[in-house]
């Protein structure tokens, strides 16, 4: 008996001095150590998948943004070439053309503000396009003709924007047209 209310003094002695851990252990049950490492580890995960969420809906959004300014590029692209029909202003490629360039274009679009059988006045609309501040090339032709591509650009809006400027420069004619590049 005096065996039994010693192991009993003791286990009480032992699980006030070493808490409510020992017990555990002993239950093979986690410790308060082991809990709160569980813990703080279930809450690295929630913030990692929260910030991977709003990774995730971040690239959503400029995913959205880009396909809406495609859109609206189109949109803007089709309403610029129906504005440049219903204008009955000319578009013409190479091909149209009785005689085809020389000249390595590097843009899609050019608007002509001059087209000359002598290089000597091709040379001086350019300068007179370029000093109104316009980008211009010399495009000579194997027909010998040399005509002025001005605002180079990739953008039907945007040929279309600088023919109306040109025009209202007063640095190309009424009846100027634009080169399509599709060489």
């Amino acid at each position: 008996m005096k065996k039994t209310i010693l192991l009993l003094v003791l286990t009480a002695v032992t699980g006030l001095v070493t808490g409510c851990d020992f017990f555990r252990s002993l239950a093979g049950r986690p410790t308060s150590g082991q809990i709160a490492l569980k813990r703080d580890s279930l809450a690295e995960v929630a913030r990692v998948k929260a910030e991977e969420e709003a990774r995730l809906a971040a690239l959503e959004q400029e995913r959205l943004a880009a396909i809406a300014a495609a859109e609206q590029f189109s949109r803007d692209s089709l309403a610029a070439e129906e504005e440049i029909r219903m204008s009955k202003i000319m578009v013409l490629t190479p091909e149209k053309l009785k005689g085809t360039y020389n000249t390595q274009l590097e843009r899609k679009y050019y608007v002509v503000a001059g087209s000359f059988r002598e290089r000597p006045n091709a040379e001086k609309k350019l300068r007179n396009v370029q000093e109104a501040g316009f980008e211009a090339v010399l495009i000579s032709f194997r027909n010998g003709f040399h005509a002025i591509g001005a605002a180079p650009t990739d953008s039907v809006t945007v040929v279309l924007s600088s023919l109306k400027q040109l025009k209202a420069a007063k640095v190309c004619p009424n009846d100027a047209w634009i080169l399509l590049n599709d060489e």
